[in-house]
């Protein structure tokens, strides 16, 4: 694929413009894919499952071919704008970034965000037992006249549960971070009071948060045993949730939009 492919394919009237931006990188959960140029370039690059593989030649001999094209274009739209790629950040910004940076770390939905990252696989580890034996559990039941259909379906959505928590785990505390940096910078003040990069950032955050809490409640019900540890993770989550909403009021407006 050429730079000029690769320009006639971001013209595509059914891409939406940015969608990308602010997903939650699950693209094989998500029912807007075909909506999106970034998916669409990935499945162009790599038709094939095999070649994803990280140890596969073919691979990495695509990702230069990526790098090339997205390197042209951003040359181009460099020179179109006067961007001098080969300057150097001076010190002093990059001092003013570790600031924001800092800043945003003590930020109350920041702090949380991180506890919970930390404390989610302190539960898995101290948890491992337990799911053995719930395997165990629901293998006996399938000896049993129970209907196999839905012992199927309870260990099925064991493992959705974990693995919706395990996914957004991290990406929760990122975006908060990203959210809660990029209100800071300077140029905010020019963008859309709603439809801006910092409240589209907030926005994936709450819908992992509100993702993981479903996710939670669903492993509530298999181990009531750890009923109180879950409560704790619980709280966690609706206090970052209330956080971020009293810092971004207008994210909520982008839930029901693709950005």
């Amino acid at each position: 694929m050429d730079k000029e492919e690769f320009k006639n394919m971001a013209n595509n009237p059914d891409f939406i413009s940015g969608i990308y931006n602010y997903c939650d990188r699950w693209c094989e959960r998500c029912a807007y894919t075909t909506n999106c140029f970034l998916f669409a370039t990935e499945k162009r690059q790599f038709p094939d499952e095999e070649s994803h593989d990280i140890n596969n030649k073919e691979f990495w001999l695509q990702m230069e071919d990526m790098f090339r094209i997205t390197f042209e274009l951003l040359e181009d739209a460099a020179e179109e704008l006067g961007i001098d790629l080969d300057e150097i950040d001076t010190e002093g910004e990059e001092q003013s970034e570790a600031e924001k940076n800092k800043r945003a770390e003590k930020h109350a939905a920041a702090k949380i965000a991180y506890d919970y990252t930390m404390e989610v696989n302190t539960w898995f580890e101290q948890s491992q037992a337990l799911f053995e034996e719930k395997g165990y559990e629901l293998a006996q039941m399938a000896q049993l006249d129970l209907p196999r259909e839905d012992v199927s379906n309870r260990a099925a959505g064991i493992g959705d549960f974990v693995e919706i928590i395990r996914w957004y785990q991290h990406q929760i505390y990122v975006k908060i971070m990203r959210a809660l940096r990029g209100q800071m910078d300077d140029f905010r003040l020019e963008e859309d009071p709603v439809q801006n990069d910092h409240n589209g950032s907030a926005k994936v955050a709450l819908i992992g948060i509100e993702r993981s809490i479903a996710a939670w409640g669903g492993l509530l019900k298999e181990f009531a045993e750890k009923e109180d540890s879950i409560l704790h993770l619980l709280v966690k989550l609706e206090k970052i949730r209330k956080h971020a909403e009293n810092e971004f009021p207008h994210f909520r407006g982008l839930m029901n939009s693709y950005l």
